[in-house]
């Protein structure tokens, strides 16, 4: 098969005109922003976690764009091992042929293509009249060297599993609406377990979602945490096992390697690996000292819940720890700073903007409990933080939060 007709394979629009409805999905608020940044000489980065959608994305930016003309738009999934095996310079040249002047070229999954960052400066500084947009599923392929390569010729998006007021909109929930208030709350408590990834969102039948959720761990942990750092495939398996089901709870690097019997600086090699994969992200003590920061515990959460339940044996009773992740999750996935505060007392999370909290957010599943409102409190006179959010399971007080990011 010549390169050409495994390009065609790829990219169906070029014969029939359209992309197919089954590739697009539902409409993401990404895509939009994403798509007003074509035609700028910048190029586009899309990174997330494996199979939360950057792929659908990508077609949803290239259904707009071949209503004109369907060859402008090329299409290459770098984990096609055909692909892989033709390298990047041929695969870059055929689309450049197929497109044309001013084609859209889409790389999927470029992490694939050894020295990928060099290929891509080269084209954007030798100003090929080319529109370039690349996916990856780690955050180790933008690691500090390749960061000098490309600085200054990237932006860079991030897609995530659904929003909860994402969800919403796809479920028809008006949330501001009194008279669906319990559907609006049963729908957070199914993101407390099934999550968001947007195939399983979709996916009716609890059984096929709850095996898709143990593929998706499965194939994230072996391919982008195990494989792609080098790592004991078995322990990386362990150690994220223990915590997703310990979401939200304090953990040191000192008790994980104990608890795994390694030494302390593998530990942080699992540790980054995880976060590096992007279905996990950490939240440290706030302070000033980043010293300080390293030193206390941390807490660490998944980037959905629904792998959560992938790992566990059953619902988690602890509902109101899923509330407090699910908060958190959602906050994070806006591309909030997060802190959590202790001393004397506890308050679930610091917003901050370039290490200067704004914001204080205390999330109770049941109600105001007194403990809560005193951590709070503490944490508002210590940090000299004037706005403060006590979260309830209640709709308006988790969308008031998420619609203003807790900032006025």
């Amino acid at each position: 098969m010549s390169l050409r007709q495994v390009l065609e394979t790829w990219n169906p629009w070029w014969s029939v005109g359209e992309v197919p409805s089954s590739l697009t999905g539902e409409e993401r608020k990404i895509t939009k922003e994403i798509f007003s940044w074509l035609g700028k000489r910048k190029i586009k980065v899309i990174l997330g976690p494996r199979r939360a959608g950057k792929t659908t994305v990508m077609y949803q930016l290239i259904s707009k764009i071949v209503k004109k003309d369907p060859l402008k738009a090329v299409y290459v999934n770098f984990e096609d091992p055909e692909l892989q095996d033709a390298g990047f310079k041929k695969v870059y040249e055929e689309a450049k042929k197929i497109g044309g002047k001013k084609a859209f070229i889409f790389f999927d999954e470029i992490q694939n293509i050894k020295d990928w960052d060099k290929y891509l400066r080269s084209i954007h500084d030798r100003r090929d009249p080319v529109d370039l947009i690349i996916s990856g599923s780690t955050m180790a392929m933008f690691g500090k060297e390749v960061q000098k390569r490309i600085a200054g010729r990237t932006v860079s998006f991030k897609v995530y599993p659904f929003s909860l007021l994402e969800a919403s909109e796809i479920r028809g929930i008006n949330p501001f609406d009194p008279r669906e208030e319990e559907a609006f709350l049963g729908l957070v408590k199914e993101l407390f377990t099934t999550g968001s990834y947007p195939e399983i969102f979709l996916e009716k039948n609890p059984n096929v979602k709850k095996k898709l959720l143990v593929e998706y761990y499965e194939g994230i942990v072996s391919r982008d945490v195990a494989a792609a750092h080098d790592l004991d495939l078995h322990l990386a398996e362990e150690i994220s096992r223990y915590l997703l089901r310990n979401a939200g709870s304090l953990v040191s690097i000192n008790k994980l390697s104990k608890l795994f019997k390694i030494a302390f600086h593998t530990t942080e090699k699992y540790l980054n690996a995880l976060k590096d994969s992007m279905i996990m992200f950490e939240v440290r003590r706030y302070s000033h000292s980043i010293r300080e920061q390293l030193a206390f515990h941390r807490k660490v959460y998944p980037i959905d819940l629904g792998l959560r339940w992938a790992v566990s044996k059953g619902p988690s009773p602890d509902l109101g720890k899923c509330f407090e992740s699910l908060i958190g999750i959602e906050l994070f996935k806006q591309g909030t700073e997060l802190y959590y505060w202790s001393n004397h007392g506890e308050c679930d999370f610091v917003l901050a903007e370039q290490g200067k909290p704004y914001s204080l957010v205390q999330v109770t599943f049941d109600k105001r409990k007194a403990r809560e409102l005193e951590g709070i409190k503490l944490a508002s006179r210590e940090l000299k933080v004037k706005i403060s959010h006590v979260v309830e399971f209640k709709p308006e007080s988790i969308i008031n939060l998420l619609t203003k990011n807790a900032k006025v």
